[in-house]
């Protein structure tokens, strides 16, 4: 049974008496209704189902009555005997979905007989229910949520239990087709009228984390995890929403409880390899990942992932080889890319660019494919192209600093100074807080000797980034360019001082004591 959609029914057919909310009494119940369905044949319809349920939930007060006897709570005289069932057989319905494979299965097996069986029309709300999951699991929300409409519609307080089910599938279903805030508001009309569904506070937090709140999303899995301590959907999203406020250390906390409940879940290993990641732990990761492929084979970007922990420890080839066995790289303009950037780091250039030209026949658009490449121009020293690979990036992205960067750098190696010289100065005026735009156009003004506008540019940079040694010496050339020796001298000592090894010369020429 999915385990976001659980059908909440399971005491909606009975009039108990009054009942406590204790956590153990419903586990312990849940486990003896569990044993006793799993001794038992599966329901054809929905009326064998129902009495299937009163035999077993009769058979485990009968068996134990220590049992019966803690869950009665007398004191409690603001809800009906009703209401109190109903909130108990919320609790039951969630702990058998989570822990009970035999019920799991019977709910499926009576999905399929009342989806062949009934007719379109059937008044019956569990029937519709079922219906809406079936489309619902079969990727079809859209028609799914007509049904528990149909449901949602419903007066009859004995339908309760079927009315928050549907609020929060549907809630569900509007998450899946991208409509979140739609979804919240279904999942808190449902835990309006049962604040203790697990479920609903689960898909709550995941709607949330999908518009970008997190702090809200890890009070619904907290509160969760609170009510059903073996949700391990919870654990994992609780560490997703850790992970997306580069919390990692809770997060990599929740991802190893999430393992502990399952073990065999590969996505709940594969976030844990992207905590290892973030963290520069790449042997875990790469542990993790391959854990995580051996348990399915459905983990979106798994190459990508272990191929980039791979390039991040050097082995550029593995990396390469990843990527290429995977076959959905042929057709995935970042994983193509991805061979672009480690066959640049090999520094096999003319193999960067044929990736990134298969890239780019994929995705034409992307300014970092574009820029990508002509760094790969760039060094293969074809110049030229890559200065139209530069002009593209900014073309497509205008506030790209390394690509209007760039279009700066080749200007100057071809001795277009001016040009270069507008260029930065445009650049300039959108980053004024870059070092290194400020050193790139004192250089530029070097070679057109306007030697003020040089340091001026360079003293900038060193007001930014006040530890480059080669500004210092640079501007120190600036300074004797204007005809102001003791300035050059004090940069060039200051620039020595920092490591630079290359300016004694400098220094002995210029800075003579006489």
């Amino acid at each position: 049974m999915h385990k976001k959609i659980a059908l909440l029914f399971v005491l909606s057919f009975f009039s108990l008496n009054s009942f406590s909310q204790s956590n153990e009494a419903v586990k312990k119940l849940s486990n003896l209704v569990c044993d006793c369905l799993t001794d038992t044949e599966n329901p054809q319809n929905e009326e064998e189902f129902q009495k299937l349920i009163q035999a077993c939930m009769v058979k485990s007060f009968t068996d134990d009555m220590t049992l019966f006897s803690n869950a009665i709570d007398s004191s409690d005289t603001t809800k009906t005997n009703n209401e109190k069932g109903q909130e108990l057989g919320f609790k039951v319905g969630q702990y058998l979905t989570l822990t009970c494979e035999s019920f799991q299965e019977k709910v499926k097996n009576l999905q399929d007989q009342l989806v062949t069986s009934e007719p379109e029309d059937s008044v019956s709300a569990l029937s519709t229910i079922l219906r809406g999951n079936t489309l619902m699991e079969a990727g079809k929300c859209s028609e799914a949520i007509p049904l528990y409409n149909k449901v949602i519609q419903l007066d009859n307080f004995q339908q309760s239990s079927y009315k928050v089910t549907a609020f929060n599938n549907r809630g569900y279903c509007k998450s899946e087709l991208g409509d979140y805030y739609g979804a919240i508001t279904d999942l808190s009309v449902a835990l309006e009228i049962n604040p203790n569904y697990s479920f609903a506070l689960n898909n709550r937090g995941e709607a949330k984390l999908l518009i970008g709140d997190f702090n809200s999303a890890i009070l619904d899995f907290n509160k969760s995890i609170e009510i059903a301590p073996d949700l391990t959907e919870a654990y994992n999203n609780l560490g997703l929403a850790y992970y997306y406020k580069e919390n990692f250390s809770s997060a990599y906390s929740n991802y190893h409880k999430a393992i502990s409940l399952d073990s065999t879940n590969g996505s709940f290993h594969f976030n844990l390899g992207l905590v290892d990641f973030s963290t520069e732990n790449y042997e875990s990761a790469i542990v993790n990942f391959q854990k995580a492929k051996t348990l399915s084979n459905e983990i979106t970007d798994f190459s990508y992932y272990l191929s980039s922990t791979y390039k991040a420890l050097g082995f550029y080839e593995k990396a390469i080889d990843i990527l290429k066995d995977d076959p959905e790289t042929a057709f995935d303009y970042i994983n193509l890319n991805d061979i672009g950037l480690n066959y640049y780091s090999l520094e096999q250039y003319d193999s960067a660019i044929t990736y990134f030209d298969k890239s780019i026949l994929i995705e034409p658009n992307s300014p970092t494919i574009y820029l990508n490449r002509g760094y790969a121009f760039y060094d293969y020293d074809k110049k030229d192209l890559a200065f139209k690979d530069f002009d593209k990036t900014a073309a497509l992205d205008s506030t790209n600093i390394e690509g209007l960067y760039m279009k700066s750098v080749v200007y100057y190696d071809l001795g277009e100074f001016k040009l270069a010289l507008a260029e930065l100065s445009h650049t300039i005026n959108m980053y004024n807080d870059v070092a290194e735009l400020y050193a790139q156009r004192g250089r530029t003004k070097m070679q057109l000797e306007d030697y003020k506008g040089a340091y001026e540019d360079f003293t900038s940079s060193i007001e930014i980034f006040p530890n480059d040694y080669e500004v210092y010496t640079e501007r120190g050339k600036a300074y004797l360019g204007n005809k102001d020796v003791e300035l050059a001298c004090k940069d060039f000592s200051t620039s020595q001082a920092l490591g630079a090894e290359d300016v004694e010369e400098l220094i002995s020429t210029n800075c003579s004591k006489n």
